[in-house]
């Protein structure tokens, strides 16, 4: 399995700071785990508010680091 590094986690979150890579690789997170995050953070998901597929784990614990700040949020 392929690990997770920051040249990825910035290609997907290029407004990641080196704080939240840091954290994010600290999850311990694989690519699978935080590209579903990325997908949630950006609101791309289906199922996004679905309380039946609630994010859970290290999905999670990425997501929450992507979403910190506003990273994610639309140019106004």
């Amino acid at each position: 399995m392929t690990k997770l590094t920051a040249s990825h986690i910035r290609k997907h979150a290029p407004d990641a700071d080196d704080t939240a890579v840091a954290d994010i690789l600290a999850t311990g997170a694989s690519i699978a785990e935080f590209e579903q995050a990325a997908v949630w953070a950006r609101g791309d998901s289906d199922i996004v508010g679905d309380e039946s597929h609630a994010l859970t784990g290290r999905i999670r614990r990425v997501y929450e680091i992507l979403t910190e700040g506003n990273r994610w949020a639309e140019e106004p």
